[in-house]
């Protein structure tokens, strides 16, 4: 028992420490905890208002609070200690400066291009911010490894996961309990608390797990330093256990199949869909190098066969996923999802043949190509953002001039449909760039043409999404939403509206022929039904199918299909001897997973128009 509330007392010691061990990253995690206490303060309407300023304030505080233990670390490297962290606490405070005046200033949406009522940061701007964190963080590790002593970058990497995974428990019991005790506060003693005392804990919980993570990481100048080093990079017994036993015959299975995948495609030439070759090879060769580096201690036999093995079998299925690639990129040209397979291409082959040539003496390298890749990503000429925005406009560029749409900066429609292939593509090609935020599309390119109804009339025939057949085997999906518009209602005399709109709900109105009562239900992922009844007898009872049919007939679902919609594709009309009915849905889901049986389905009504017949 003392032996436990000894641990338990130098964790929170070590919290109270950190305060003087990496002052700049507190200081920015308090700042940074102390602008989220206010947020909670202020209600929605009056903080609308600062929303953006609030958000702003938290991204730069979040660099702050990472880019503050970097500065620390390498500043302690080389200088005593008081100039030390008096450099560290300047630079950090620089960079939360300029960090909040750009995003300010520079990373904002327009409200009028979103839609939104107030200003918004942009992609790109999260990104950034993202990414600098990312190295950052990354850079501490390598500082962590290479200038502290009895550490290198292996045993850094996993005292940092240590102190992760123990602060995060920390910080979930101190939650847990702290929200318990305000629990029974408000059932015995206080029934009126604010439910914003909760939100007040889970801050300040959060920044005392963070102190408890800072703190966990020691101070080159305590005497103690060596000993506190020897015991944060030892390895639990479980944790031995987890990698050993369970996570390496996992890896080591998954490399089974992925090289007999490449052998059979070798052999038969069997295809398969990019995105899942993507999110399948990302995953083995990224938390494969993350699993190499967690083993780099272990001397057992089977994390040594681990540590030989997978780089050539990284190299090996690399090769495989190269070819993917260079089909990918010649059928579709460079998107997103491409980029990103490139900057994982490169960062996997050049880290397999480090690990090949130099072992554990590479991964500092390897932590630096990371760092550079990264942050190529988000350069303003060849980041994800703007390099495949310029492909995708030159290859609809080619498209649209080979079928003499585009005719120098002006769109003139098709009076032949084009090929089946060549409007799918040139749907694909438009949908990207509709969606991608970017400033540098071409003068020619309507900012609505990702919508179905200005594709058309811009183009000359309707957008075309690849047939169902294409896709059997994996989840496809549509998803529609109603757009901003006007609608003439003036024949109509009733408008019906649901508090429960995915449910089950009823209303009741007086008409000059009596009363009517309307009753819109829906079954969990079924198809909502729409029934009305006139003085208690049933003049109109149907279900949605025939608009699911005509909807996914006109926008047949797919891997990633989220056309622009228009109003008439979120209403559809019903009519009898009694009524006229328009319905009108916000939004449209559909989930399908082809080669089974399960399809999901969420049409969440807006509003229900009745038009009686007299």
């Amino acid at each position: 028992m003392d032996t436990f509330f000894k641990s338990v007392s130098q964790i929170f010691e070590g919290a109270a420490k950190a305060f003087k061990t990496f002052p700049s990253a507190i200081v920015s995690a308090l700042l940074f905890t102390i602008v989220a206490l206010i947020r909670i303060q202020m209600d929605w309407p009056e903080q609308e208002a600062y929303n953006f300023l609030f958000n702003c304030l938290h991204f730069s505080l979040a660099l702050g609070s990472i880019f503050g233990l970097t500065s620390t670390s390498w500043s302690k490297a080389r200088f005593e200690e008081r100039k030390a962290n008096l450099y560290a606490i300047l630079s950090t405070a620089l960079l939360v400066i300029i960090t909040f005046l750009l995003l300010y200033f520079l990373g904002g949406i327009d409200p009028s291009s979103t839609g939104y009522r107030i200003e918004r940061l942009s992609d790109i701007s999260i990104s950034r911010v993202t990414v600098f964190s990312f190295i950052s963080f990354l850079l501490f590790i390598v500082i962590l490894g290479k200038k502290y002593p009895k550490l290198n970058f292996s045993r850094a990497f996993f005292v940092t996961h240590k102190a992760f995974f123990i602060a995060l428990l920390y910080g979930l019991v101190i939650l847990a309990g702290a929200s318990g005790v305000a629990g029974a506060i408000q059932a015995l003693l206080y029934n009126n608390m604010s439910e914003k005392v909760y939100m007040y804990i889970a801050s300040l919980s959060g920044f005392t797990a963070f102190a408890i993570f800072v703190g966990y990481f020691p101070d080159t100048k305590e005497s103690f330093y060596d000993e506190k080093i020897d015991m944060a990079k030892k390895q639990p017994k479980f944790i031995e256990v987890l990698l050993e036993f369970i996570m390496i015959p996992i890896f080591l299975a998954l490399t089974v199949v992925l090289v007999l995948w490449a052998i059979r495609t070798l052999v038969f030439s069997a295809d398969i869909e990019f995105v899942r070759l993507y999110s399948i090879s990302s995953s083995y060769v990224l938390w494969g190098l993350w699993l190499w580096i967690l083993l780099n201690e272990s001397s057992s036999k089977l994390g040594s066969f681990y540590k030989k093995v997978y780089p050539f079998a990284a190299m090996f299925i690399l090769a495989f996923k190269g070819w993917a690639l260079f089909l990918q990129l010649s059928e579709q040209s460079l998107k997103t999802t491409e980029y990103a397979f490139i900057l994982i291409l490169i960062l996997s082959a050049i880290s397999s043949v480090l690990l090949i040539l130099k072992e554990a003496e590479g991964l500092n390298k390897i932590a630096v190509l990371a760092c550079v890749l990264s942050l190529v990503s988000i350069l303003p000429i060849a980041g994800y953002h703007s390099l495949p925005v310029r492909f995708q406009v030159n290859r609809l560029e080619r498209l649209l001039t080979t079928e003499n749409i585009l005719q120098g900066d002006t769109l003139v429609p098709s009076d032949l449909e084009p090929e089946r292939k060549v409007r799918e593509n040139i749907t694909d090609a438009v949908n990207f760039l509709s969606y991608s935020q970017s400033r540098e599309l071409p003068i020619w390119f309507d900012e609505d043409l990702g919508n179905s109804s200005t594709f058309e009339e811009k183009l000359g025939f309707e957008q075309t999404w690849p047939e169902r057949d294409s896709y059997s085997g994996r989840y496809m999906g549509l998803n529609l939403f109603l757009p901003s518009g006007a609608m003439d209602i003036r024949d109509y005399d009733f408008i019906v509206g649901f508090q429960d709109r995915t449910g089950s709900s009823k209303v009741s109105l007086e008409g000059d022929r009596g009363i009517y009562e309307i009753s819109w239900t829906t079954a969990p992922r079924g198809i909502p039904v729409i029934e009305i009844s006139l003085n208690n007898q049933t003049i109109l009872k149907e279900d949605m199918n025939p608009y699911i049919d005509e909807i996914t007939e006109r926008y047949p679902p797919s891997e990633a299909s989220s056309p622009i919609a228009t109003l008439d594709d979120m209403s559809y009309r019903f009519e009898t001897d009694d009524i006229e009915v328009l319905v009108i849905f916000s939004s449209v889901d559909i989930g399908i997973y082809s080669g089974s049986e399960e399809i999901n389905y969420w049409l969440i009504l807006d509003n229900i128009y009745i038009r009686e017949k007299r």
